[in-house]
């Protein structure tokens, strides 16, 4: 645990660790929603389980091959990706920072988010078959393959056009993973490519062991990652700023789930339940949501953080109120009605436009 004098303090409850300054002088400067215990019921301690709950948004019951962004874009572009790109939607719907797409944008006929590892050098690939290709499963496979690389490549000058437009103003970008990631981000926002949706990753959390250093807990492995995740997304928001483009932008972070309450006999934690989440960006309402977790000194070794938010309920607000989907649309996304929470400040909502979702808003997360 890190002492309490220690502690980034946000009221008398609660604080950051101290390796959070960038979080924290965004959180002083009304940029941070900080939600408390949000999880899902009855939760899953397997990281490939809970992380595909989180990304279907499926009940941890239910096995959905599909994730909810995928399904939101769906609901306009159910040809997908047959004749994409086209006039009327000439850029990536989303982007994956990184070499894998996100499951978060998995549709039913393909995913609709693309891998991006460098924007200066989004490359093209060569067809993998020009000739006859058979009417059996193995063609629809090669027919799969060939269209994605045709679609990819269509889709890489565009990207390229938004790079060279782009830039980045910040000087508080750091040469770290998240950093490099997120300084992508806001240069091709800034460049004016039309992609809604950005993912980036940053891992190695799942610390069994020696998360801490013994003798000094506000140093060690968890202390580096907080660093690395705050400090990023406050270059990140001070080149959005920067650019003039901060209030068309807004950030979440999410995990599968979050840390056993008591470290175990290694110096570290083990798998548990519900976790903090945070919303980031000039229209986050500035707020604690949720109460400060009671913990009793005594806490089993198996006790999690109990939810006291489903993590649907921010998806639900998020899609209608920042993406722009009607009511029944977010209820048919996330398969059933999830309350909406006020997360936004004023003026910052969506207006739904003729396509359910908006023109001049993006997430990050």
């Amino acid at each position: 645990a890190i002492n309490k004098k220690d502690v980034l303090k946000l009221n008398d409850d609660l604080g950051f660790n101290p390796n959070m300054v960038g979080l924290k002088s965004l959180y002083d400067e009304g940029l941070v929603t900080v939600i408390n215990n949000v999880g899902y019921p009855n939760p899953d301690r397997s990281h490939f389980r809970s992380t595909d709950i989180w990304n279907s948004a499926s009940d941890a019951n239910e096995f959905i091959s599909s994730g909810w962004i995928g399904r939101f874009f769906e609901r306009n572009h159910a040809s997908f990706p047959e004749d994409y790109p086209n006039t009327n939607n000439p850029d990536p719907f989303a982007i994956t920072i990184g070499k894998i797409v996100s499951e978060t944008c998995q549709g039913t006929n393909a995913n609709f988010s693309m891998a991006l590892t460098d924007p200066e050098n989004p490359g093209t690939a060569l067809v993998s078959n020009t000739g006859d290709i058979p009417s059996n499963c193995y063609g629809n496979a090669l027919s799969f393959v060939n269209d994605t690389i045709k679609q990819t490549n269509a889709y890489a000058s565009v990207i390229t056009k938004a790079n060279n437009l782009g830039n980045n103003l910040s000087s508080k970008y750091t040469s770290t993973n998240l950093s490099e990631k997120l300084k992508h981000v806001a240069k091709l926002i800034s460049g004016g490519l039309q992609t809604k949706v950005y993912v980036v990753q940053i891992g190695g959390f799942d610390n069994h062991d020696n998360q801490v250093v013994d003798g000094d807990t506000t140093t060690g492995i968890h202390a580096t990652l907080l660093q690395e995740l705050s400090e990023a997304i406050n270059a990140f928001q001070d080149d959005l700023e920067l650019l003039n483009i901060d209030n068309r932008v807004i950030g979440m972070t999410y995990s599968e789930f979050g840390r056993r309450i008591r470290s175990n006999a290694g110096l570290g934690t083990d798998h548990g339940t519900a976790a903090p989440l945070f919303l980031f960006g000039s229209c986050a309402k500035n707020q604690i949501l949720g109460d400060a977790p009671e913990i009793d000194t005594a806490v089993d070794i198996q006790e999690g953080v109990q939810m006291q938010y489903d993590f649907r309920n921010i998806y639900s607000t998020i899609l209608m109120n920042w993406l722009g989907a009607s009511k029944n649309d977010s209820n048919s996304v996330l398969f059933k009605e999830f309350d909406s929470l006020p997360l936004f400040k004023q003026g910052c909502s969506a207006a739904l436009s003729t396509n359910n979702y908006n023109l001049d808003k993006y997430l990050i997360f």
